[in-house]
């Protein structure tokens, strides 16, 4: 069976997944990691480069290093969606589960990965099943619940 945990910043994969990729990792799953940003933080006039601790998680848990999308962090809402979902959809991995975001979610990144999440996991010739994930430091911030479903 095949995993993709898609999301839009490097360390939200191990905030949101990573004791479900560790537990897919156990039995026996390929689980890919794409990240749709480039995984530099630009913020308040710094720079933070996450590419090497999400590089280092996920082989701590088990899988392969992650793939950057390059797009700009904090501005997903300028590119249209269908080049964010094109680029995802190029990968051809060819899921049956996706791991993603939540569409409550306050952070505009998370929420257009989400629908990239469903653009990809439309029905196909299988079934994908989309599960979200909650970032704690920005899922509360919205007003909603987290609509946990899993």
């Amino acid at each position: 069976m095949n995993a993709l945990v898609l999301v839009a910043h490097a360390d939200d994969e191990t905030l949101g997944a990573g004791g479900t990729i560790r537990k897919l990792v156990t039995r026996r799953w390929d689980v890919a990691v794409v990240i749709l940003s480039d995984g530099i933080v630009r913020a308040r006039g710094a720079e933070q480069d996450n590419r090497p601790d999400a590089i280092a998680a996920c082989k701590r848990l088990g899988i392969a290093e992650p793939r950057f999308l390059g797009f700009p962090d904090q501005k997903f809402d300028t590119v249209p969606i269908a080049d964010l979902a094109g680029r995802v959809a190029e990968l051809n991995l060819q899921p049956d589960l996706i791991i993603t975001h939540v569409d409550t979610d306050l952070n505009m990144d998370h929420r257009l990965t989400c629908e990239v999440a469903k653009i990809v996991g439309r029905p196909k010739s299988k079934p994908i099943t989309i599960l979200g994930c909650e970032i704690p430091n920005t899922t509360f911030w919205n007003g909603c619940p987290f609509p946990a479903n899993y």
